[in-house]
């Protein structure tokens, strides 16, 4: 004889922050379309309900603004590729800052073995002399941690499907046309 066993799968990401956001603290948070100015003083934030695409197989930069920051500060962020609720697997932190005021900019690498859909992001600065916390989980003195969602989305080459038609501008003057194009992210840039 047998009984059935209940087991609970893990369904929820391991909680985060900072005791105090006194002196420092995240100020603005830009990867993809995501460019979030954050003002609050809580040592977590939850702006899951903010989310931007990632393209499997690219590289994408990321800038995290610091508000008061101090020369040991660090910013650490971590996305969950496989969407296995923890940030734990290799290649899962994404990007790790020289210490400083910032703004910390830098290039995140999405895997092309990333599984597509949507998933989380972790955003962590940390004080990285008092009271450091270089994980995602867990709490450091000061400092502050936020969530993002990221779409992870196939990278599909853009490409141009219309031009514009040749025109004479007098010099000085503006010029406007029109072009079609197709695929990932595809914008124009003046």
């Amino acid at each position: 004889n047998s009984s059935p066993v209940q087991v609970g799968l893990l369904t929820c990401y391991c909680p985060a922050g900072a005791v105090s956001t006194a002196f420092e603290k995240i100020s603005r948070v830009q990867f993809g379309s995501i460019n979030n100015p954050s003002t609050a003083t809580a040592g977590y934030e939850d702006f899951t309900a903010i989310s931007g695409n990632a393209y499997i197989g690219s590289t994408m930069p990321i800038t995290v603004t610091l508000s008061g920051g101090f020369a040991a500060d660090q910013v650490k962020v971590w996305i969950d590729f496989n969407k296995d609720f923890d940030f734990d697997d290799a290649g899962e932190l994404v990007y790790t800052s020289a210490n400083g005021v910032g703004p910390h900019t830098g290039n995140i690498v999405i895997p092309g073995t990333a599984t597509a859909g949507s998933t989380r992001m972790r955003v962590r600065m940390h004080d990285t002399s008092l009271g450091a916390n270089g994980t995602p989980c867990g709490t450091s003195t000061y400092g502050q941690v936020e969530d993002y969602t990221v779409n992870l989305v196939p990278c599909v080459p853009v490409t141009l499907t219309a031009q514009p038609a040749n025109a004479s501008v007098a010099c000085g003057a503006y010029a406007t046309f029109s072009v079609t194009m197709a695929g990932s992210g595809s914008s124009i840039v003046n």
